[in-house]
């Protein structure tokens, strides 16, 4: 397998593989607890709490960051939210892979409370969440990736199959999250009403403020938890996303949050590279830039209308998005808020332009030739061959442009100048900067060949004259921005050229 995987995907193998090893304890307690709620209801506090208070725990509500899940469900012990005949042995399934934690903390196992508690004979403890704040910041959180709104014959980035199908009843996501919250809130108080020693109903925004009711949760549970005030705040925090990968994948990332609020008359998100320390360690792990080149000072002056702060510290009320490049087709229709905050400086433009002076003239190309060498590239990477390149000048740019040339490696791109020089009359010009100009410059140009990179995908799509000239890309560009189980939706026009030699 080794020789399939790049050195550092096969590293990340190596200690998933050493995890899944390992024993989870069982509980310490004689009563496991199970926090459940919506969502956005306080699990990052109880998270939090838990581990302020020396508890073990396990958040299953996000195993990874959700934009990462790429789960593929067992269906056969997976707690779904429709419902089975036997789900009893699902039940018993469940927690036989899955281990058992002194604190659990889901939204989706209120669908099996009668089975979990008949599993732990009576001794679990189920502890529902309920905040005033829920419907709003589960609204925002989801975004345009909203699970009850999904179209369960498309496939998604994350399982859907945790939710309820909200979309043939909801006119819109924030209706679907409302009546998801009516119905949670049904199916607790009638579990509540039936159990009434084993499943209770928390003002979560109680909880973690007042410290008397505190008290009477933990005590009448045996919780063992230490007070610490979380009060929430509505008000606070705004919205956000973490940010995962290079650039390219970073613009995603950010344009996603930005459209939805524009296109909901939202305040303007804000982005900074986040310090998280009491989020669970799946929120953590992010780098600036995925790792690669570049400083905070040349994405601020890159990107004027992006609201980016100094690195800040997060609060459990900012509002991450879910967000999906696969899909980015969803946040295309509001191009006009996407460019207004992400897109590429003036003064920048104006720079580049007498720097090469052949950037303004009409027959332009921009060429990114990725090849994958670099220290940060952490997923296996195919360049498109010489040869494809050689039939899409000789196709489309035959003679009369000048193009400019982007890559990761330099040597590399030479070659394959000295290649394309010999096979077409243009002039061919190889651009050493750094990748916010290299950006801005791809943008600036009129045509545009795409390698399978989200950062070359960003150099065509910032160039405010689209879909006007060509944009040439291979089809494995899309292949390769897919999973088995992803439809790749990231191209946003259909002037775009998928060309293919075979």
């Amino acid at each position: 397998m080794r020789k399939y995987l790049s050195p550092k995907t096969y590293l990340r193998f190596i200690r998933y593989k050493i995890r899944k090893l390992k024993k989870e304890p069982l509980p310490s307690s004689s009563r496991p607890v199970f926090w459940i709620g919506i969502g956005a209801c306080g699990f990052l506090r109880t998270y939090n709490l838990l581990t302020y208070s020396g508890q073990t725990s396990v958040y299953f509500k996000s195993r990874n960051k959700l934009q990462n899940h790429n789960v593929h469900l067992h269906p056969e012990r997976e707690l779904m939210w429709e419902r089975g005949e036997d789900e009893g042995e699902r039940v018993r399934a469940y927690f036989k892979h899955e281990g058992v934690y002194d604190h659990h903390i889901a939204p989706y196992t209120i669908r099996y409370a009668e089975e979990i508690l008949a599993h732990f004979s009576g001794e679990a403890v189920f502890l529902c969440l309920r905040s005033r704040k829920s419907v709003r910041s589960l609204w925002l959180q989801w975004g345009y990736r909203n699970p009850l709104m999904a179209d369960r014959a498309r496939k998604n980035r994350y399982p859907v199959e945790f939710y309820p199908d909200l979309s043939g009843t909801a006119k819109d996501g924030r209706e679907a999250v409302e009546r998801y919250n009516a119905i949670y809130d049904e199916l607790a108080d009638s579990l509540a009403a039936a159990h009434p020693d084993t499943f209770y109903v928390v003002d979560a925004d109680r909880f973690f403020s007042d410290e008397e009711y505190f008290n009477s949760i933990n005590g009448r549970f045996g919780l063992r938890l230490a007070f610490k005030a979380q009060a929430p705040d509505c008000d606070s925090g705004g919205v956000t996303t973490t940010l995962d990968g290079g650039l390219g994948n970073n613009l995603f990332q950010m344009a996603e949050p930005v459209a939805f609020c524009a296109e909901h008359g939202l305040p303007a998100p804000q982005f900074s590279t986040w310090q998280m320390p009491d989020f669970p360690p799946s929120y953590r792990s992010d780098r600036f830039l995925g790792g690669h080149t570049g400083s905070q000072e040349e994405l601020k002056r890159t990107f004027p209308g992006v609201a980016w702060l100094p690195p800040s510290i997060a609060s459990f009320d900012h509002k991450f998005m879910v967000t999906d490049m696969f899909s980015f087709e969803d946040a295309h229709p509001q191009r006009e808020a996407i460019l207004k905050h992400l897109g590429p400086s003036e003064e920048m433009r104006q720079e580049l332009a007498q720097k090469y002076p052949a950037l303004v003239k009409e027959n332009t190309v921009s060429l990114h030739y990725r090849t994958g060498g670099l220290k940060a590239d952490t997923r296996s990477f195919s360049g498109l061959s010489t040869e494809w390149y050689k039939k899409v000048f000789a196709d489309y740019f035959p003679k009369g442009y000048d193009c400019f040339v982007f890559s990761d490696n330099n040597e590399a791109a030479k070659k394959l100048i000295a290649e394309l020089a010999g096979n077409s009359e243009n002039t061919y010009h190889l651009i050493e900067e750094g990748v916010f100009p290299s950006l801005i410059m791809m943008s600036m140009c009129r045509n545009h060949i795409l390698s399978n990179s989200t950062l070359s995908f960003w150099g065509a799509y910032l160039d405010p004259r689209q879909p006007a000239g060509k944009t040439i890309l291979h089809p494995s560009f899309e292949t390769y921005h897919s999973e088995p189980h992803i439809e790749c939706r990231m191209i946003p026009y259909p002037e775009w050229i998928r060309y293919d030699t075979a």
